[in-house]
């Protein structure tokens, strides 16, 4: 009979083990001059995912990790959604961000997949580029708060005030080469 322990176990062996075979799928036929490692399966799901998502669809892999980590223990349910979802959305939101801010602007030509292209082309006939690149970065940046619990004030603020200890620090050594200088060191 299989316990709770081995039961978890099996999940986080079976999830990390995905993870593994869909990042090299993925990611094999360009790091290894176009040889697919994972052999006929790693190309069906490279030739099927790869033209859809385009260059970041290893992120695929990443919930399998997450996920796997969590039956293994590391982190609760909600933790494991956290770090699921923003994988996704990233998959989904840059290639559209990447189509709407390269300079010819969506449809000329990058290779962001047909998501990326697709998505990018509808978010400028409807909003243009700018306003697709402001709804999609707003997603990313909702997407951050309520996943990772990032909060853009918060940034802001540190943000503020690393510059100014900076600007102190950078000042109070003015000041002290200004008072060496006035003594003729």
């Amino acid at each position: 009979m299989v316990d709770e322990r081995q039961r978890r176990d099996v999940w986080g062996v079976a999830l990390i083990l995905l993870g593994l075979l869909v990042a090299f799928a993925l990611l094999s036929p360009e790091l290894s001059g176009g040889r697919n490692l994972v052999g006929r399966i790693g190309e069906l799901l490279h030739g099927v995912v790869d033209p859809a998502l385009g260059p970041l669809s290893a992120l695929l892999a990443v919930p399998a990790f997450v996920w796997g980590a969590y039956f293994f223990g590391s982190g609760s349910r909600g933790r494991a959604m956290r770090g699921s979802i923003p994988a996704i959305v990233l998959l989904v939101v840059l290639p559209v961000l990447f189509q709407l801010a390269r300079p010819g602007g969506p449809g000329s030509g990058a290779d962001a997949g047909w998501l990326g292209a697709t998505g990018g082309q509808l978010l400028a006939d409807w909003f243009g580029r700018v306003g697709g690149l402001l709804i999609g970065a707003g997603v990313l940046l909702l997407t951050l708060v309520l996943t990772v619990r990032w909060s853009p004030i918060g940034a802001l603020a540190s943000g503020g005030r690393l510059a100014g200890r900076g600007l102190l620090a950078s000042g109070r050594g003015a000041r002290a080469g200004g008072r060496q200088l006035a003594r003729g060191v």
